[in-house]
C-alpha cells in the first residue's frame, strides 16, 4: 500500500471505541426517553432486548465515574448520573443539541435531562453549547453542499433560544477525518442489498419497501427536483465550521422559563413531520 496516501488504502480509526466497549460512554434506552420523562419512576426496557436492569450492560464497564449501585433505567436515575458525572469532571463546556431547535424527539429529552442535573450539580460556571441536528421545518438543514459553510437553522418566532452564537471554523483535514468517522457509523453506513434493514424481513416486504422508496426518489427527483442524496447525513453534517448556540450556565433558569415543553412544541407544529412513539 502506498505510503503517500493520507486517507485511501487507510484503517479507520474508531476513536470512541474504547469507551463504547468499555462501557464509559453513557447511552439512555433509544426511543423511550419521553415514556421516562413522562414517568420519570417507572423503569423501562431496552428496545431490542427484553433487559430492564442496567448491570446487564454495565457489568463490563471500566468506568470509574458512572454509579455502580443503579440498576433501573429511570428518568430519576438517569438524572442522578448525569449530575453525578458533572461534579467529578466540572466541565466549563458542555454540548448538547438544542431542545427547541432539534426537532428529534429523544435529543430533546435527553437535553432537558442534562438541564435538571446541571441545576442539580455544583457547577456555577460555564457554559452550554447547544446545537441543531436535526431542523424542526426542513429536512434539508443545514442548506448546501457537503464542506459549505453551516447555514442557520430556519425559525419563525421571536422566543429568544440563546445569548450569543458561536462558529467553530474545521480545517479540510479535520473535515475528512470527520466523514471517515461518520461512515464508520453503523447506523449511517448503507446495508448492503442482499442483508434486510429488519429483522425477520419477508422477501416480500422487502421487495415493496424498495419499490416504495423507488417510486418516491423517482417523484422527488423528476417532480418536485430534489435530489434523493439531499437527505443525506454526510451531506448535513460534514461542514466547515460547527454552529453553536450559547448559554451560560448561571443563565439557564432564564431560558428555561421562556422556552416550551417538547410536547407544547408539538402542538405548535414545530416539527417536520408528527414524531413518532
Amino acid at each position: 500500500m502506498r505510503d503517500d496516501f493520507s486517507v485511501v488504502g487507510k484503517s479507520v480509526p474508531r476513536i470512541d471505541a474504547i469507551d463504547k466497549v468499555t462501557g464509559k460512554a453513557k447511552y439512555g434506552i433509544d426511543l423511550k426517553m419521553e415514556d421516562m420523562f413522562l414517568h420519570p419512576d417507572v423503569p423501562v426496557s431496552a428496545k431490542f432486548a427484553p433487559v430492564s436492569d442496567l448491570q446487564v450492560f454495565r457489568q463490563y464497564n471500566q468506568s470509574d465515574i458512572l454509579l455502580s449501585d443503579v440498576h433501573e433505567a429511570t428518568w430519576v436515575n438517569l438524572v442522578r448520573e448525569l449530575t453525578h458525572v458533572l461534579d467529578v469532571l466540572t466541565p466549563d463546556i458542555i454540548l448538547a443539541p438544542h431542545p427547541v431547535l432539534d426537532s428529534h424527539l429523544d435529543h430533546k429529552y435527553t437535553t432537558l435531562a442534562l438541564f435538571e442535573a446541571v441545576k442539580s450539580s455544583n457547577l456555577k460556571n460555564g457554559a452550554l453549547f447547544l446545537y441543531t441536528n436535526h431542523s424542526n421545518f426542513t429536512h434539508f438543514f443545514p442548506f448546501g453542499p457537503a464542506y459549505s459553510t453551516m447555514s442557520l437553522p430556519p425559525w419563525f418566532d421571536d422566543l429568544v433560544l440563546f445569548q450569543r452564537m458561536y462558529s467553530h471554523p474545521l480545517a479540510l483535514d479535520v473535515q475528512k477525518e470527520k466523514l471517515l468517522a461518520l461512515e464508520a457509523m453503523h447506523d449511517l453506513r448503507p446495508l448492503p442489498p442482499d442483508i434486510p434493514n429488519d429483522a425477520g424481513e419477508t422477501f416480500a416486504q422487502r421487495f415493496w419497501k424498495d419499490l416504495n422508496l423507488a417510486v418516491k426518489n423517482f417523484i422527488k427527483k423528476r417532480i418536485v427536483g430534489i435530489e434523493p442524496n439531499q437527505y443525506s447525513y454526510f451531506r448535513k453534517a460534514v461542514r466547515s465550521n460547527e454552529l453553536f448556540f450559547v448559554i451560560p450556565i448561571a443563565e439557564l433558569d432564564k431560558y428555561l422559563s421562556l422556552w416550551p415543553s417538547p410536547l407544547e412544541q408539538e402542538s405548535k407544529g414545530w416539527f417536520v413531520f408528527p414524531p413518532d412513539r
